[in-house]
């Protein structure tokens, strides 16, 4: 490398070198792709070994300053000192950028996101829509407390109460909520956090059909002529009286448990069919197949009065509801402590930090709060 180069990279080097604290990780990536530069680094670090002797005895502040001087005054006679200072840069920055990235793909590594926060509105959303030969018409509005919707007071519903036309509702309930809903036949449908139910303000037909993502526990008004069937994403359920729970959130297969009476539950054809009893948990394989397996029942009927109930499962899992009941993201920065088995019970209605403290007592591991994102370590 001759003068001439030195010069022509010396203002690039020292002005990277000024800025290194404040760098982004695009910065860094362009400066590490910048083979040119990171190889002149490379020749200048190893300029500067060679001269180790006189360096020892440098002031780097010093050689700095004289390195600046030099740019503006050209003078040749501190010419070793500009080199040093020039590969000091060149360590500077090579240093930073491993160790930036080092930090960065490390702490990466250790971090597994189990639940994302929404952003989105936090309020209880009805959609309707109403559709017949000459129009189609969608109206937005968010409900107001209590947290119950009963299609049985048309009072409250005094546009349902003069349509002729059944209309089709959309409930959405946000993380962080549940709601209530009496359908038209006196079914109860208790839904969950982050869960959507489509349904009619009015059965008719022979069925009585409703469409569920996420969870809700269901208790059916018994009338034989108009079995009730529950539509999912990857199954149906078909009951004629009955309580049970129905899971099916968003990348977890549909899980139907069955608290009293009896089902029918199919694949969305309808074609492959199975019969639970209480006490039973149906899940559908990729093959189309079942599951069935017996359950303990109190998990899927305490979460609608208002708990977290776990016996026997991890702490993914837990922390995967806590995440959602309070709209908050979970990363976990200890891998093994996904699969730790816990017996955990605490009120929703409680604060997270009061949830969180209850988890710690267990100790399973170190769990807080940092940036309003949840941490288990």
């Amino acid at each position: 490398m001759n003068d001439q180069d030195i010069n022509n990279h010396n203002d690039e080097l020292l002005k990277i070198m000024e800025e290194l604290p404040s760098l982004t990780k695009e910065s860094l990536d362009k400066l590490k792709n910048d083979e040119q530069l990171m190889q002149e680094c490379r020749n200048l670090q190893m300029m500067a070994a060679i001269s180790r002797t006189e360096r020892e005895n440098l002031d780097i502040d010093d050689l700095l300053t004289k390195f600046k001087q030099k740019q503006k005054k050209k003078n040749i006679a501190i010419r070793k000192y500009v080199l040093y200072a020039a590969s000091l840069a060149a360590i500077t920055i090579i240093a930073f950028i491993w160790s930036t990235n080092h930090w960065q793909y490390t702490e990466e590594a250790k971090q597994i996101l189990v639940f994302q926060a929404d952003t989105a509105s936090m309020s209880v959303t009805l959609k309707t829509e109403r559709k017949n030969n000459e129009n189609s018409s969608n109206s937005y509005w968010n409900t107001t407390t209590p947290n119950t919707l009963n299609y049985q007071q048309t009072d409250n519903l005094q546009k349902i109460a003069e349509s002729q036309i059944p209309e089709t509702h959309t409930l959405s309930v946000p993380k962080g909520k549940a709601f209530k809903i009496i359908l038209s036949d006196g079914s109860e449908v208790d839904m969950n956090a982050d869960s959507r139910l489509i349904y009619p303000t009015r059965f008719t037909g022979n069925v009585r059909s409703v469409y569920l993502e996420g969870e809700a526990y269901f208790k059916i008004s018994k009338d034989e002529k108009h079995p009730f069937i529950i539509q999912t994403k990857d199954m149906q359920t078909k009951v004629l009286g009955t309580e049970f729970n129905i899971s099916s959130y968003t990348g977890n297969a549909t899980k139907v448990t069955l608290i009293k009476g009896k089902v029918e539950v199919a694949d969305v054809m309808g074609k492959n069919a199975t019969q639970i009893k209480p006490g039973e948990q149906a899940s559908i394989q990729e093959d189309g197949n079942f599951t069935i397996k017996k359950v303990e029942l109190d998990p899927y009927i305490y979460w609608q009065e208002g708990y977290f109930y776990y016996d026997n499962v991890s702490l993914a899992e837990i922390m995967t509801a806590i995440g959602r009941w309070y709209n908050m993201t979970v990363i976990f920065r200890n891998a093994d402590a996904m699969s730790y088995k816990m017996h955990y019970v605490a009120d929703r209605n409680q604060d997270i930090n009061h949830v969180i403290k209850l988890l710690n007592g267990m100790e399973k591991g170190k769990i807080y709060i940092k940036d309003n994102k949840i941490y288990v370590e």
